[in-house]
């Protein structure tokens, strides 16, 4: 079963697929399943930091600036109502900020912040 927001990408040909519509099934892209990509909430591990932070009315990608380059950047930078029906989201350039400004205050004062590294996956944290 799939659910709505979640991210699968191709193992072979990297085709990255958000669901919009639940449905039952496995997604199969280049004659393979697709691997769900969990939403990753720790990197206190890692020297780069991905999980997203509010900071005034902005989402930041990490405490410390990620990365913005041709070979490890991040695609986009989404905010979630917390029940993910409302989504405002920036695609970014590899030479962008990775900033996305959320003063349209279309959901209140709470949501999920998420991004996409093309390398590390998918980063989420929350503004409650």
């Amino acid at each position: 079963m799939t659910h709505k927001t979640e991210i699968y990408k191709c193992q072979v040909c990297s085709n990255v697929v958000e669901i919009l519509h639940e449905g039952e099934g496995e997604l199969v892209c280049c004659s393979q399943p697709m691997l769900h990509l969990t939403e990753n909430t720790d990197d206190s591990a890692d020297k780069e930091k991905h999980v997203p932070v509010f900071d005034g009315t902005c989402i930041k990608v990490g405490k410390i600036s990620h990365p913005m380059t041709q070979e490890h950047h991040i695609e986009f930078i989404e905010a979630l109502s917390p029940d993910r029906k409302y989504i405002i989201r920036k695609f970014l350039e590899h030479n962008e900020e990775p900033v996305l400004d959320t003063s349209y205050n279309y959901c209140k004062d709470r949501f999920i912040m998420r991004e996409w590294c093309n390398l590390h996956g998918v980063w989420t944290g929350h503004k409650n």
